[in-house]
């Protein structure tokens, strides 16, 4: 989690979550744990749509949140 803030990356909320969760998480979003990965690691970026089901799911996670430059 950020310290600047109470913001919280896709990457830090799968790191987490086991697998139940994580799979629980991708159901609720319609999508597949593949398909969250990708997002959490920068591989496409959520439609409007995605961000928007995550984010009422987590309220922490924010746009910047995606876009950040985190590539590890």
């Amino acid at each position: 989690m950020s310290t600047e803030d109470n913001t919280l990356s896709l990457r830090e909320l799968l790191k987490k979550l086991d697998r139940f969760q994580k799979l629980d998480l991708a159901a609720k979003c319609g999508t597949s744990l593949g398909y969250l990965r990708k997002l959490a690691y920068g591989q496409c970026e959520p439609s409007l749509s995605m961000f928007r089901k995550l984010n009422a799911i987590e309220p922490r996670l924010t746009v910047d949140s995606f876009f950040r430059a985190e590539k590890k």
